[in-house]
């Protein structure tokens, strides 16, 4: 249930269980996603600088639909790694880097948590979040690397509502708690 209301956070049509996705227009993804919608508005403004932005979210279904919304609304035809990629992380980060100009891509934490250097992009938006701040942590280093020229932003988009918490806001008090008691815990020697 916690994973369904964070999938509708995202995006409502990741809990529909059809592939509607696929042929619906990025207008229309965006009107129905408050969330895509800044992300889109985030977007705008990276790319007007001519800058790099990495898209971390672990579903499947929103990778497809964040890759579309990239392709329909900005021309960039972002590359996707997850645990289905074929071939050569290496040479599709090579690919991404050496475009030049503004450029997306897609990634799902846990498949590009660990051996990758993104340097060419100084922007991060993690669409979805992690229950493990580890892993969080260890996706966004993807772009903090020996070789950054740029400072990086980091950006967490969360869906909020003025009545109740949602899930995504609970998800987001929750990776605080974990940060806090890791930082109480942990004491550096």
């Amino acid at each position: 249930v916690i994973q369904q209301l964070i999938m509708l956070c995202s995006h409502p049509r990741l809990v529909t269980g059809s592939r509607e996705y696929v042929t619906a227009s990025a207008d229309q993804l965006i009107k129905e996603s408050p969330k895509l919608a800044w992300t889109v508005d985030k977007l705008n403004e990276i790319f007007a600088a001519g800058e790099k932005v990495i898209l971390f979210t672990k579903y499947k279904k929103m990778q497809s639909m964040l890759r579309s919304v990239l392709w329909e609304k900005f021309g960039i035809n972002a590359e996707i790694i997850n645990g289905e990629v074929t071939g050569n992380r290496l040479s599709v980060i090579k690919r991404f880097s050496n475009q030049p100009g503004a450029g997306a891509i897609i990634l799902s934490p846990k498949a590009a948590g660990v051996g990758l250097t993104i340097t060419a992009a100084n922007h991060v938006i993690h669409y979805t979040r992690e229950w493990n701040p580890a892993v969080e942590n260890q996706a966004t280093d993807r772009a903090y690397r020996i070789g950054q020229e740029k400072p990086v932003s980091v950006y967490y988009p969360i869906l909020g509502s003025e009545a109740f918490l949602s899930a995504d806001e609970k998800l987001d008090l929750l990776l605080d708690s974990k940060r806090d008691l890791m930082k109480r815990v942990i004491i550096p020697a």
